[in-house]
């Protein structure tokens, strides 16, 4: 699809959070940053291919991420290396540009692209080999990225990746250590996990949307991933739907309306281990008031909580509640409510606070 269509389409996804619309609450981070003074304006990306789109959202989200982490990050597309390996153009770059100079030592890293071989670069500055080790960036670029350049989206790819990136700068400032082990469990044993102090690997740049995960599912699956009566049940399942080789929205874990909304999400098998990383183990509360319910985890500020509707006896998860009424904010290591007229927000009127947590 192309015109309003597919414009509508890039920003109902690139405003996904943790919760699985990824397509709603990436771009609110992207567009509503609140971006703090710096001593000047830093250029963040070079589209030196020419195969980006967004530059100015771009810049404005590496500069709020800055702002609140110290951590530089860089965008980076060349046309041609000119004989030089895409380690050696990417290190260079990453010492060219300074990155992370205006903050801490070594803390910038560098998404090198070069459109001539085709291959992506993810360049870590040794200050950060602690927030970004080698799984990491694995999986970012082999279960994420690819798919999102294979079928000739890099904007929206690196858009969402952005996201993943962010979450775990946060997570790395609150002292929370990158744990594989789901991802482990997911992979099978011919995809392993690379190593290096950043890590390179071919993306091609087409028209192929094979890389993204989909597949119905059969009539005993489907009976499977339904509402249960508590909410902790829904949950549950829907931890348990997320590990699956297919991705259905088409389930009954959600309202009507929510299944709406993800129907035509492009699922990535990294965005979905991200998902699953963020909450998976997490200890929570439910905050049940009528036929409403909040579960919200304990174990970190940084997840969304859990927004569920019962309806005849069953509890389903209400996603567009979830967007419509959570919100991340660069500076904020937690989540606030943004609500403002809906049932939930006239159910839980004391939570329109922030929630707050404080840096290392």
């Amino acid at each position: 699809m192309g015109g309003p269509m597919k414009r509508r389409s890039l920003r109902m996804i690139l405003a996904l959070g943790l919760v699985l619309v990824a397509a709603a609450l990436l771009a609110r981070d992207l567009g509503l940053f609140e971006r703090v003074a710096s001593d000047g304006p830093v250029r963040r990306v070079d589209d030196g291919a020419g195969i980006l789109s967004q530059i100015a959202q771009w810049e404005t989200t590496l500069q709020a991420i800055f702002d609140e982490s110290d951590v530089d990050l860089r965008l980076v597309t060349v046309k041609t290396l000119g004989g030089a390996s895409i380690e050696e153009a990417a290190a260079s770059r990453l010492h060219a540009l300074r990155a992370g100079a205006a903050g801490r030592e070594e803390r910038g890293v560098v998404l090198f692209y070069d459109a001539g071989t085709q291959r992506l670069r993810m360049e870590i500055g040794y200050g950060l080999e602690e927030y970004f080790p080698d799984a990491f960036v694995s999986y970012f670029i082999d279960s994420h990225a690819r798919a999102f350049f294979a079928a000739g989206d890099p904007t929206l790819g690196l858009g969402i990746g952005l996201r993943l990136l962010h979450r775990r700068i946060r997570e790395a400032a609150l002292g929370q250590h990158f744990d594989p082990t789901v991802l482990t469990r997911l992979r099978r044993a011919d995809r392993p996990l690379s190593g290096g102090a950043g890590a390179s690997a071919a993306v091609p740049l087409g028209r192929d949307p094979s890389g993204f995960v989909r597949g119905k599912l059969d009539d005993v699956d489907l009976a499977r991933f339904r509402a249960g009566p508590t909410p902790a049940g829904t949950y549950a399942r829907y931890l348990e739907w997320l590990t699956l080789d297919r991705y259905d929205p088409d389930v009954g874990l959600f309202t009507e309306q929510s299944r709406a909304l993800v129907a035509g999400l492009p699922m990535t098998r990294g965005y979905r281990e991200f998902i699953l990383l963020g909450q998976a183990g997490l200890r929570f509360i439910v905050d049940a008031r009528g036929d409403l319910a909040l579960l919200i985890f304990t174990d970190s500020p940084l997840t969304d909580p859990h927004f569920l509707r019962r309806r005849d006896g069953a509890w389903e998860m209400d996603i567009v509640a979830e967007v419509r009424n959570t919100q991340n904010t660069a500076g904020l290591y937690g989540w606030q409510w943004r609500g403002r007229d809906d049932d939930f927000t006239r159910a839980y009127a004391e939570k329109r606070v922030t929630l707050r947590a404080t840096r290392g």
